[in-house]
């Protein structure tokens, strides 16, 4: 028995039946098989789509929805296009900025250890010149 997140009561409810939608997966092997195709099944170009599923694609002009609406709508997707596309060309430019930071850094490193290590020869030249042992182990 089922009980009421909220009120822990039990639930009693009758299960009236039905109808069965075919789901899209469904009615396209069902359109394979039977060699005809449903046309709530397919798209004008003949892919199928899924029938009820939120999200799945753009919806077709109303011929009953106000012009300025309309517009509107184009205005906004063309808003949004543009947008989604500013956002992508500002990451490409932030992801060109930091490969060009990591080479400098790795170049610099490169250019640091190479005078570290030019730096200590020197000093060994001039421990050797002046007499003084060396201080390595």
């Amino acid at each position: 028995m089922l009980t009421s997140p909220r009120t822990l009561e039990p639930i009693t409810a009758t299960i009236a039946p039905t109808a069965v939608v075919p789901t899209a997966t469904a009615t396209a092997t069902a359109a394979t098989s039977s060699g005809s195709k449903s046309p709530a099944s397919s798209q004008s170009d003949g892919s199928p789509r899924p029938v009820g599923a939120s999200g799945a694609g753009r919806q077709p002009a109303r011929p009953h929805e106000d012009p300025d609406v309309v517009l509107k709508r184009q205005r906004n997707t063309i808003a949004a296009r543009k947008y989604r596309q500013k956002r992508l060309d500002r990451i490409q430019e932030l992801e060109d900025a930091l490969d060009s930071v990591t080479r400098e850094r790795d170049d610099l490193k490169l250019r640091l250890a190479r005078q570290e290590a030019e730096t200590a020869a020197l000093k060994e030249m001039m421990r050797m010149n002046s007499g003084q042992p060396s201080d390595r182990n």
